[in-house]
């Protein structure tokens, strides 16, 4: 497994490596990663990338996920169908995927505070939790009704 791990990463070198230069940002900064619950799929967020990469760890293919700001942490639902990206900056926000016909779509975003960071998914699902750096707080979203904030 170690080595499947190893291997992938190389290949997220190798990805930066075949990326047109004109289309590939100047560094990918990885700064959060989140595994599928099989553990066959890794996604990694790239901060200076403004992308989440998905990794398909057996195939070795990586897909990439633009995002319109630097992306600072990942919380993945337990179905795997919806990926929290938080997205940093003074209006900072996270962007919710969905995964439709194994493609992720966004279906919008929840205001978060300064910087966003380390989202963690309530283990009942319905609450997600964020950091939010320079705000010395934290962001406490109702899943279910994610456009009034719980606390």
């Amino acid at each position: 497994m170690i080595s499947s791990i190893m291997s992938l990463f190389s290949g997220l070198l190798i990805f930066a490596a075949i990326t047109p230069v004109a289309a590939q940002p100047a560094a990918l900064s990885p700064t959060a990663i989140v595994a599928f619950a099989d553990g066959k799929t890794l996604y990694v967020a790239c901060g200076t990338g403004n992308r989440v990469l998905g990794c398909d760890i057996e195939s070795q293919k990586i897909s990439s996920i633009a995002m319109p700001l630097a992306p600072f942490g990942l919380a993945l639902s337990a179905d795997g169908l919806r990926l929290y990206v938080t997205c940093g900056g003074p209006e900072g926000f996270v962007a919710i995927l969905k995964m439709v016909d194994g493609r992720w779509h966004q279906l919008g975003t929840i205001q978060a505070g300064h910087t966003p960071m380390a989202p963690v998914i309530s283990a009942d699902g319905k609450m997600l939790y964020v950091c939010n750096r320079f705000d010395n707080d934290v962001s406490v979203i109702d899943l279910g009704n994610p456009a009034r904030p719980a606390v």
